[in-house]
Order: structure tokens, then sequence, then C-alpha cells
């Protein structure tokens, strides 16, 4: 793969956390119908726990995190 498509793992973390808060705020407030800042407070946790997961995972074995 071309090096200017490769990403590291704490770029595809902080995109799958970005990608995380966006969506459970929008299925909070469509969904739900909680009002948006509860919905964003809401996602918080799963984002972060989102985020922790992906960076382990795109690091993989017998890199130095």
């Amino acid at each position: 793969m071309a090096s200017a498509l490769q990403t590291t793992p704490l770029r595809a973390a902080g995109m799958a956390f970005v990608a995380g808060v966006l969506a459970v705020t929008v299925f909070g407030v469509v969904v739900a119908g909680d009002a948006p800042e509860r919905a964003a407070l809401g996602s918080l946790g799963y984002a972060v726990g989102a985020a922790i997961g992906v960076y382990i995972a795109y690091a993989g074995p017998g890199v130095d995190l």
C-alpha cells in the first residue's frame, strides 16, 4: 500500500472516536428522542471504548504503542 494511504494507530483511533460520537449522537436524537446535548454526552463512553479498541487492533501484535 502506498505510504500516503497508510495511517497510524493514533489517527485511526481518532477517526473511530469521531465516528462513534457522531453515530451514537444521531441515533440518540433521532431514535430515542433525546436532546442533542444529552445524546452527545451519552455517546462519549461508547466512543472512547471504540477508539481504544481500534487503537489496539490497528497497532497489532509486536508494535510499540
